[in-house]
């Protein structure tokens, strides 16, 4: 396991564990993964169809 750096928002330690990087990088910014995932949009954000919004908000019917 070698250190890669830390994340850009809250300072953790990003390391590469067996050859893989355990975070993301962006725009050439270093984030952990906890970080990375609040900065992405909300899924039910305004590109979502209203109709998709409203059935995941819906319980399945009892049919």
């Amino acid at each position: 396991m070698e250190l890669v750096g830390h994340c850009r928002l809250c300072k953790a330690a990003v390391y590469c564990r067996d050859g893989f990087l355990d975070g993301v990088t962006e725009n050439q910014a270093l984030y952990c993964h906890a970080c990375f995932d609040a900065l992405k949009p909300d899924t039910d954000g305004p590109d979502k169809p209203e109709s998709d919004r409203q059935n995941a908000s819906r319980p399945p019917s009892a049919d």
